[in-house]
């Protein structure tokens, strides 16, 4: 499927405010755990945001992003453990690579074949290896935002599951995320209508939605969210 264009170009235009979400993009990938380590592939890397963080917390990334722009900008960051790949995912399916981890964070929604992209995936993993999922989650959050960027779809947290299980893997658990950011993205993206997001709300979210959804998170799994975390794994190894 062909992206069109200015879809692209404000995709990547919001990319660049989310840099700035520091405390945001660190809670998600606090959320993964320990299955996050090693070798690293990360699928749909956009401009970089979380390939940072993943340099951090990895022995090595591949950050796979087809967008040649965006791949540039990952490239511009000059991060000495990441090789930046410009290919689609199904390009890639045939190198020869045993990655311990696969990251996918805002990146199923944009695919038609989302549980087939998910078992090239497992294709790329050793035995063992975890698969690492961030996607928008409640189809009732779907506005003008999700339509703006492409998205296909949101979820359901069983959805997710259910597409890993499909995938061939074992789903080690698949829950709610961020649920005061949910509240923002529909009066936002349903109630107001908004196109574009800001520099505003993006600090909103780092000054509110995040210290508070880390505390509800010590309360328990929160009913909802603005997205679904999930990791599987590979069987074997």
């Amino acid at each position: 499927m062909t992206t069109p264009l200015q879809l692209v170009e404000d995709e990547r235009f919001d990319l660049g405010l989310l840099r700035s979400a520091v405390r945001y993009q660190q809670w998600v990938m606090s959320g993964f755990g320990h299955a996050l380590h090693g070798h690293v592939l990360e699928v749909g890397a956009g401009v970089g945001n979380m390939t940072r963080w993943l340099a951090r917390a990895a022995d090595r990334v591949v950050a796979v992003e087809p967008d040649l722009a965006m791949s540039g900008e990952i490239a511009d960051l000059r991060l000495e453990n990441v090789e930046v790949v410009s290919l689609p995912l199904e390009d890639i399916e045939g190198r020869a690579e045993s990655f311990d981890s696969a990251v996918l964070v805002n990146v199923l929604e944009h695919l038609e074949d989302d549980v087939g992209s998910l078992g090239i995936v497992r294709n790329l993993l050793r035995p063992g290896g975890h698969v690492c999922i961030l996607a928008p989650a409640h189809a009732q959050l779907y506005g003008s935002l999700d339509r703006r960027y492409g998205h296909l779809r949101r979820y359901r947290a069983r959805d997710v599951a259910a597409g890993l299980r499909d995938a061939g893997f074992d789903v080690r658990f698949a829950r709610y995320f961020n649920p005061v950011g949910a509240i923002g993205w529909f009066v936002v993206g349903r109630l107001a209508g908004r196109q574009r997001l800001s520099q505003a709300s993006i600090a909103l979210t780092e000054r509110v939605a995040v210290p508070a959804g880390q505390a509800l998170e010590r309360l328990g799994n929160p009913p909802f969210g603005q997205s679904v975390l999930a990791v599987g794994r590979r069987p074997g190894g």
